[in-house]
């Protein structure tokens, strides 16, 4: 008789997968050791997944998601002022910098580092969680372009992207110097950045 699915046993091959591919990355951590750190056998691991491929794809889903939780569930969404949010915004990604463990990084930008040259799916999937991300700031910032600098010549999907372009490489430095110092200096003269930007 087959093996019924319990969803508590897939999350938490999931979360394992998150915490080992974090830490150590994608080709340093092993189907094994993901099925250790759940307390699962291997067979229960092929019961939810084809393979290592298929978890990491749902520890990269698992991961944006819950960021994509915390940052739209954030009180600075509530500001209404578009310029405040948008401030706010960079004041809670360097507030994040006091959170322990957050000097390992990304797993997203992690994994697209080591593996967009070489899986399609887990590319088209990086690329797809930093689209939606840039993508709210965009339109936080088109709101408060239209309001504070309806002239500026700067176009707010490129500041966006350039925003969390410069999040991800505070990340990896923070990974680097294992100090999450670099991130709360970022967000903070990206947030200067922003301001001069949307000056009345």
């Amino acid at each position: 008789m087959p093996r019924e699915a319990n969803p508590e046993t897939k999350e938490r091959l999931i979360q394992a997968a998150v915490t080992l591919m974090l830490r150590q990355g994608y080709a340093g951590t092993s189907v094994d050791e993901i099925c250790r750190e759940a307390g699962v056998t291997k067979g229960c691991f092929f019961h939810y997944f084809a393979g290592k491929q298929a978890v990491g794809l749902e520890a990269v889903r698992a991961f944006h998601a819950a960021r994509a939780r915390r940052m739209l569930g954030s009180p600075s969404r509530e500001i209404e002022d578009p310029r405040e949010r948008i401030l706010a915004t960079m004041g809670d990604f360097e507030a994040m910098a006091n959170e322990p463990g957050v000097e390992q990084g990304c797993l997203i930008g992690k994994l697209a580092q080591e593996l967009a040259a070489i899986d399609p799916d887990m590319k088209d999937l990086c690329v797809n969680c930093f689209g939606q991300a840039t993508e709210l700031l965009a339109q936080d910032l088109a709101a408060a372009k239209e309001t504070y600098a309806p002239r500026a010549d700067w176009e707010p999907r490129e500041v966006a992207g350039h925003c969390f372009a410069s999040l991800q490489g505070a990340l990896l430095v923070a990974r680097l110097q294992t100090q999450a110092a670099p991130i709360a200096i970022t967000a903070r003269h990206l947030r200067d950045y922003l301001k001069h930007l949307l000056a009345t």
